[in-house]
């Protein structure tokens, strides 16, 4: 290939890369995942500094990888800022033991850079019993513990002082060891509007009636695979949450036809999706025959979706 040849495939090269416009630019770093994104910043200066824009890190999603905590302190050093909106975290598990990827100067870190921090997700962390909940940023409107290992009594702080006035959704989808004692805390959260305690199978009629008579703004409650609750339970929640709007009681199969009943007869009419999957037969024919003439009212059941809004007309 001559010289000018060359010239010219380098002259167009560049022109490709780095007389793009910046928006453009940046818009193509936006499809780029985490790990990609650090190693572009690394090409040169140019890329680097798009590397590091701030609006590139507004989700920052560590699940798909597996990350020590002293790498995780150099991701939260320089990439999180103010301009960080959610932070997914899951825990780090090696095939004979559990590795601590998770502290609480990390999260103190993370509440110091993050002050923007809305939603904070912790998938699978077993070690929590190494960090305290009065650690976690207190700006959060959203936060899941899901599948992970919560220490007896971690939630107590909550009854002393008001960790996170905003906060709005708390997910604890197969945290198995929350007990009643998790609930009374948790029953401080007076912001709460949805509750997830799928699988959480310890949760029994007293702690369901310690729910609705404290989280009384309480529009989405999950309790699926909570295998305890009865009857009693549906006729708490028909009293005490008026503006529930969406109920999951899937695997729940001590509910009977009664409990469908009280909630029934509870005039619940902003309630708009009721999960009843894997109740009785008799319970799921039952809350058919109830609720399938409310307009908009979803009913969800192991052999059909009914949409009795649309089912009506």
């Amino acid at each position: 290939m001559s010289d000018k040849n060359k010239k010219s495939e380098n002259s167009q090269r560049e022109f490709s890369i780095y007389h793009l416009p910046p928006n453009i630019l940046l818009t193509i770093f936006h499809y780029l995942d985490l790990k990609s994104l650090c190693r572009s910043s690394r090409v040169c200066r140019l890329w680097h500094n798009y590397a590091n824009d701030t609006s590139l890190w507004k989700i920052v999603d560590l699940r798909p990888y597996q990350i020590s905590l002293r790498t995780m302190k150099k991701i939260v050093h320089r990439r999180v800022s103010e301009c960080t909106k959610e932070l997914h975290i899951k825990g780090l598990v090696s095939a004979t033991k559990k590795l601590e990827n998770l502290s609480s100067p990390l999260l103190e870190e993370i509440k110091k850079k993050a002050v923007n921090l809305e939603s904070l997700w912790l998938h699978n962390c077993y070690l929590l019993k190494n960090v305290s909940i009065e650690s976690f940023p207190g700006c959060i409107t959203e936060l899941s513990l899901a599948e992970s290992l919560v220490p007896l009594g971690w939630f107590e702080a909550l009854k002393q002082k008001n960790l996170f006035p905003s906060l709005v959704h708390l997910h604890l989808t197969s945290c198995t060891r929350i007990s009643s004692e998790d609930i009374s805390s948790i029953c401080q959260l007076k912001t709460l509007k949805t509750l997830i305690l799928r699988g959480c199978y310890r949760i029994r009629d007293n702690d369901v009636r310690a729910i609705v008579t404290n989280l009384k703004n309480l529009i989405k409650l999950d309790l699926c695979d909570c295998k305890k609750i009865m009857d009693v339970s549906l006729h708490h929640i028909a009293r005490h949450l008026k503006d529930i709007q969406s109920l999951s009681l899937s695997n729940c199969y001590h509910i009977t036809p009664l409990g469908m009943a009280a909630l029934h007869d509870g005039c619940l009419n902003k309630l708009v999706f009721l999960n009843i999957q894997a109740c009785s037969h008799e319970t799921q024919r039952k809350a058919l025959e109830l609720f399938a003439g409310n307009p908009g009212m979803t009913l969800q059941t192991c052999d059909t979706e009914l949409d009795s809004g649309n089912d009506s007309e």
